[in-house]
């Protein structure tokens, strides 16, 4: 299996600051809440992703900066989500 590079190591880390933002998963209101509904669409996201979504994050330090933010929102669209 071949080494991860740095920049494969840093999507993974970005995809992963992502889903905490779009999932509504916030640190500082509950720290153990699970990350939206699984019996509905609430609480969950598709589509282009905002980057006002990725700049708050997960109100810890799991956030974009605006500069990122908007690379990661001109790359990336949510699908579909599968629990």
């Amino acid at each position: 299996m071949p080494t991860s590079t740095i920049a494969e190591m840093l999507k993974y880390a970005n995809l992963q600051m992502a889903a905490e933002a779009l999932y509504d998963f916030r640190a500082k209101r509950t720290p153990n809440q699970n990350p939206g509904n699984l019996s509905s669409d609430e609480g969950h996201f598709k589509g282009a992703i905002p980057t006002e979504f990725l700049t708050t994050g997960n109100e810890h330090a799991s956030k974009f900066t605006q500069t990122e933010a908007e690379k990661f929102a001109a790359q990336w669209t949510v699908v579909a989500l599968k629990h």
